[in-house]
This record gives C-alpha cells, structure tokens and sequence, in this order.
C-alpha cells in the first residue's frame, strides 16, 4: 500500500510538472482580468423580411444618339444590375458577361441553390445624376476601360451641369433621377418592394458659418420638395415603393468630409453614451482605423475603396493625399467623443473609453541596423500614426521625419480636446511578418513614403517566420505578442491594454467533414503560444486587462466570406447548428483552473500540455466592450 501512495504522489508531482511546463493557467493571471471571446450575430427568425441596399445614380446620355442610350443601359448593369441581377435571377447581367467575359464568375449549382430564396425588397440609396457618354462606338479620353463598361462619366453637358450643384462633389439636384431610377428598379426586377433607405442634401459648412445660415436650409427643403413629387409620379405608374428615409435625421460625420458637411459628430456618441453608460463600462471608439485608413484609401481594398495607381486600381480616390486626411478626421472624432466621455458620464458611470488598433509585430530581415530602423519606422506608420495624436497631441517624428508637410497639423483647439487622455488601448494581434529597409538599401518595387519605405514578407531565404495559416499572410509566430505589448508599453508609459482580438483561422469549403473543423488542435496550439507570450509580457510588467478570442462562432469573415473559419464553435451555415470545437472544451477546462487544467485528464493523449482556454467574464463583471466605430460613428470612409 505505501508502494501504491508513493507512486500515486509521484504522479502527481508528475501531473504538476506536465502543468508547470505547459506553463499557462488561469492562476497566472489576475482575478480581475478579463477572458471572453467576440463574434457577429446571425438573424434569428422574428418574421421580418430581408433585403439589399443598392447605391444608385441615374444616367442621362450626354449625347441624343443611340450609342449614348446604350452607355447608360450598359453602366446601370454595371452599377445595379452588378449586385441586383444574382440575386434575384441567379446570374451576372447580360451587359457585363458580354464586356467582361470570362473574368466574371460563374454559379455553381449550390450557388444557384442558395440563391433560390429571394430577397423580400430592394433598398434604393439614391441622391444624384449624372450625363453619360458611350467609349465602345465614340472616341473617347482616357478614363474609360472595360472595368468602368467603356463609358464616361460627367455632371455637365457643354458647361451646363445636370443640375443646381451641392456642397458635395458631383452631387447634383436632379429630381427626375428618383423616378427613372425606380422605373428601371421595377421594369427589371417585375417591381419588387422598394424602400428608398438614404435620399437627403448636403450643405457646406465650416467651423466659422453662422448656426442661423445652417438652420434657414431653403435648398434641402426645395430639393426633398422635388425629389418626393418624382416618387410619387413613379408610384402613380404602379411601383411597389413602400418607404421613403431621408439622410439624415441629425448633422453627422460625413464620411471622408468629416465636419464640413457639419460639425455635430458628437452627438451619436452622445446618444450612445446616454442610452447605454449605466451597463456598457468599456467604450472603443473606433475598431481598426488603421486597417480602414490603409485598406480604404491606400490600396482600395476595403470601401469606400479610393486609391490611385501604383497603390490600386480605383476610379476614384488619391492614395498620396486622402489616407492622412481621413486618419486626422478619425483622431478629431476619437477626441471628440473622448472629450464628451470625460466631462459628462465617466463620473457618473464609472466607465472607460479607449481605441482599438489593428496591429502586426515586425522582425527585422536582415541582422543590421537599417532593417533594425525600417521595423521602428514601419510601426510608426502602422500604430503610432494614431496613438501617438490621441496620447502625445502629435505624429509620430518617425513619420513627420518621412512625409513632412503631408501630414495635417493640429490647431490649438484640436490639441485642447487631444488633452483628454484614453483609458485603455485595444490591441487586436494575429500575426508577424519581415521588414527590409528601403531607405538606406536597394529595393525591388513596391516600397514607398506611404510605406514608410520598406517592404514586409512572410519569409526570410524561403523559410517563413512561422508555420502559414489558412489565411493569407497569416503566419503562427507567438513572439509576436509579447513584443507587441511591450512596444506599447514601453511607448505609452504603460497604460492599460486589452487584447481586443487574436485568433486562428481554419480555411474551409463546403466539402470539408465537419470532424476535421471540430478537431481544431491547430488552434489549441496556436492560443496556447499566444497567451503563453501574453504571460511573458506580463511579468515584464504590462498592464494588460483582458484578452478576447476572436471568435466565439464561425462567422463571415469580411473579404473572406466563409471560406475561413476562426469559431470555438462551428457553424453549420445551412442549417445554423452550432457544434463546441476541441478548442471550445478546452476554453472550458481553461475555466475551471488550475485544478480543472491540470486534474481532470480527459485529453491526456491529445494534448496534456494544452488543456487550457479562455473563460466569459461572470454575468456580474462589467466587462461589457462597444465600439462605436458602427454605425454614423464609423467614420471616415471617403
């Protein structure tokens, strides 16, 4: 028997060491420290109706001839028909398969499957018109390609605009567009329900216009006057239009104009802030700008996808120009809201208000100094682009060094409202990459002042910096984290930090078994060494707060749809019946503790070093995180 107990101890201090080595629980951390993971919701059946919203403009042939008719039948398909034809009539328009060919996808028969279930009504985003001139049968400028259905695009004939400009570029009052538009919407698609869902009339304002001129709107009554007589001429003539929604109830931010289509931005976080301070008790006000600044209006990637060339392909936008002036309008508005925080409810609701910023660690390509800069400066360009404004009132010098006058200036007002410091920084961590510098050596295209003149890769000698995951440039690399926070915290002098998002992507298709996306070890493997570099920061005295997975479920992923999957739970999307991965029962162990960790052996020959997880803060800790960037708060796409 004393054998027996001997050897029973032994194992346990067996089992203490496996654990001890695994190096990771829940003890390590903080009891107040929060655990969770995010995700996005899915409708649920409430028998409500579902939809689109198509942005529209009507087209007028410049000239009265047939090439010009046909120009316009032939942009209208590139506009709307685009979205609208698929979904209605499973398949991409006519006018474009007979421009663009094979570079038009095609439906499977799964597709088409799906798309069977029609949309229940078409929403009209409708504001302006515009003259347009045919390129295929007509010598044209440059300007035209098959991308832009070889036509041109104009606001005047002969030097005579459409009609009365507004304050907003090639916005144009033009009233008899609201009718046709709804006439073609109902001719092509058998007059399907509509809802106009945005109509409305923009005035310039600046920060010196008297409140007296904004509130004598004349022109915005004239113009809802005229356009609302076009509707309803549309449905005298049987279109089946069953709401009618102005833009906007209050003055917002506009987008990439930001205050000058008015200066009253404050007032959604106001709402927010009012409706929801006594149970929301951590605010962000934006998610990611920097992805939305770069990938919006650098590379055209992201909407309102402006860019120019070499950056991207657009038809719209200034890559060298616009990306600084939508971050500086995104650091006002954070100020903004910040400023409102501070001085009105954080008192009162004992709540804090932060941003959250999409960030990448850089390890240098090559051993030498140049590289050693070129990884400062890009993270500059990436991270401290906007933290250094909202904490020190200024750019980074890194960048100032680089672009000089291109970067916008604070005036004094702005650096009064900058004064209101952030509680937290949200730090959203995937992955690392290589930088070489292009500064001090010779590099291949693609490096730029907008890239702070490096360039980053995945590999070094054609080894990457860590096993590739299913996701495009995605590569497992846990150092990452730990730098990362200490980058933060040594250039921040430490202020708070959650791990607002870091997660591993499963790449999926809809012949993938379901056990392989259920059997997720990749995952477990991947959480493990990023918490387990989360903890090195940590003793290195970060003050990190929490750390959410993303995601809960398999959701859709942005540009990536469904074909990648960063869920605890899978998601069957037919059906919606939600399965807890590996990783999601070793979320749960992870819960339990130490005791639960390392105790309770049911995984011993799957990974017994890895039996940890991620934990829900109780039902009793206010851990409640909104990021205001939803919705008009959302800021700056052009």
């Amino acid at each position: 028997m004393e054998k027996k107990n001997m050897w029973m101890l032994a194992f346990s201090l067996f089992l203490q060491l496996l654990c001890s080595v695994a190096g990771l629980d829940r003890s390590q951390f903080p009891s107040s420290f929060l655990f969770g993971t995010s995700t996005s919701s899915y409708q649920v059946k409430q028998g409500g109706s579902i939809g689109i919203v198509i942005s529209t403009r009507w087209y007028e042939p410049l000239r009265d001839i047939p090439a010009d008719c046909l120009a316009v039948q032939r942009l209208l398909a590139f506009d709307i028909a685009w979205f609208l034809d698929p979904v209605i009539f499973a398949e991409y328009p006519p006018e474009m398969r007979q421009v663009l060919g094979l570079r038009l996808p095609t439906f499977s028969s799964e597709d088409r499957k799906k798309l069977q279930h029609k949309l229940d009504f078409v929403g009209i985003n409708h504001y302006t018109s515009e003259y347009v001139k045919d390129c295929i049968f007509s010598p044209c400028e440059e300007g035209s390609t098959e991308l832009t259905a070889f036509v041109i695009s104009t606001g005047e004939r002969n030097g005579t605009p459409i009609g009365t400009p507004t304050s907003m570029p090639e916005n144009y009052v033009f009233p008899d567009g609201m009718e046709k538009i709804i006439m073609y919407v109902m001719q092509r698609y058998n007059n399907i329900p509509m809802f106009i869902t945005e109509n409305g009339y923009a005035q310039g304002s600046t920060s010196n216009d008297p409140t007296t001129d904004m509130l004598n709107d004349k022109g915005r009554v004239e113009y809802l006057h005229s356009y609302l007589t076009s509707l309803t001429r549309a449905m005298r003539q049987g279109a089946d239009v069953r709401g009618y929604y102005i833009w906007s109830l209050l003055d917002n931010f506009e987008w990439l104009f930001g205050y000058t289509q008015r200066k009253d931005f404050g007032h959604y976080a106001d709402v927010c802030f009012k409706a929801f301070g006594k149970k929301v008790k951590h605010w962000s006000t934006f998610n990611e700008p920097n992805n939305v600044v770069k990938k919006g209006f650098i590379s055209g990637e992201y909407p309102p996808q402006h860019c120019s060339k070499p950056f991207g392909d657009c038809l719209s936008g200034d890559s060298n120009i616009e990306p600084y002036i939508a971050a500086h309008n995104i650091i006002l508005a954070h100020a903004t809201a910040v400023e409102i925080y501070k001085k009105k409810y954080q008192v009162k609701q004992g709540g804090s208000i932060g941003i959250v910023i999409s960030t990448r660690w850089y390890e240098p390509l090559r051993d030498i100094p140049a590289d050693c800069l070129a990884v400062q400066r890009l993270l500059a360009f990436d991270i401290a682009w906007f933290l250094d404004p909202v904490i020190f009132g200024e750019y980074p010098p890194e960048m100032r060094q680089v672009l000089g006058l291109r970067l916008p200036t604070f005036s004094s007002e702005d650096g009064r409202k900058l004064q209101h410091k952030l509680d937290f920084i949200g730090i959203n961590h995937y992955t690392s990459k290589y930088v070489k510098d292009c500064m001090f050596s010779p590099c291949e295209e693609g490096s730029t002042e907008l890239t702070a003149f490096v360039i980053s890769t995945g590999e070094r000698n054609g080894t990457p910096i860590g096993t590739p995951t299913s996701m495009p440039e995605n590569y497992v690399f846990p150092d990452g984290m730990e730098k990362i926070i200490m980058y933060v915290m040594q250039r921040y002098n430490n202020i708070p930090m959650f791990i607002t998002e870091n997660g591993y992507a499963q790449g999926s298709t809809s012949n993938d078994p379901t056990m392989d996306m259920l059997n997720d070890k990749g995952r477990v493997e991947y959480l493990h060494g990023y918490l387990t570099s989360l903890t090195r920061a940590m003793r290195q005295g970060a003050d990190v707060r929490g750390y959410y997975i993303w995601s809960l479920l398999d959701n859709f992923e942005w540009l990536f749809g469904y074909t990648q999957r960063f869920g605890l739970y899978h998601v069957n999307f037919e059906t919606q019946e939600r399965t807890p991965k590996l990783s999601a029962k070793w979320f749960k162990e992870f819960l339990e503790g130490p005791e639960g960790a390392c105790g309770d052996m049911r995984y011993r020959w799957f990974r017994p070093f890895r039996i940890q997880s991620l934990c829900f803060p109780q039902p009793s800790d206010t851990c409640q995180l909104l990021i205001l960037t939803a919705g008009i708060f959302s800021l700056a796409w052009l």
